[in-house]
């Protein structure tokens, strides 16, 4: 049980960060496509790194989400096993598998805004 709370500890530090992360590119994009010409290398590093980073984060997130249901599965066997299966709820594990998925949609939500919102706000000012 150590690892899945290292494996919560972990998560929540990956999902906030990210989050943060998103939300200041956000913010730093969008000034900067409002603001002079000639900042288009600029932005699209800054796109680069938002892709690289997100996609990063979304395997480890797919990785830990494997990695937890493996050890909860091999915990519910050896409750089975030893005959206290029937303390466990073993709904837990889908719960676990949709608190990963919604951190996932959340994270990739994020990542699309912070990578179009620039993108509108550079094409309606060149344009």
């Amino acid at each position: 049980t150590l690892e899945l709370q290292q494996a919560s500890k972990t998560d929540a530090i990956l999902v906030q960060t990210v989050i943060l992360f998103n939300l200041i590119i956000l913010a730093v994009n969008a000034a900067v496509a409002s603001g002079s010409t000639g900042i288009g290398l600029y932005i699209a590093l800054f796109l680069i790194m938002t892709i690289a980073i997100n996609y990063l984060s979304l395997s480890a997130l797919r990785d830990n989400r494997d990695s937890r249901l493996k050890l909860l599965g091999g915990l519910l066997d050896l409750y089975r096993d030893t005959g206290v299966d029937k303390y466990y709820d073993s709904s837990v594990m889908q719960n676990y598998s949709d608190r990963y998925s919604h951190f996932q949609k959340i994270i990739a939500c994020l990542a699309g805004i912070a990578i179009v919102v620039p993108l509108l706000i550079a094409i309606s000012f060149d344009g």
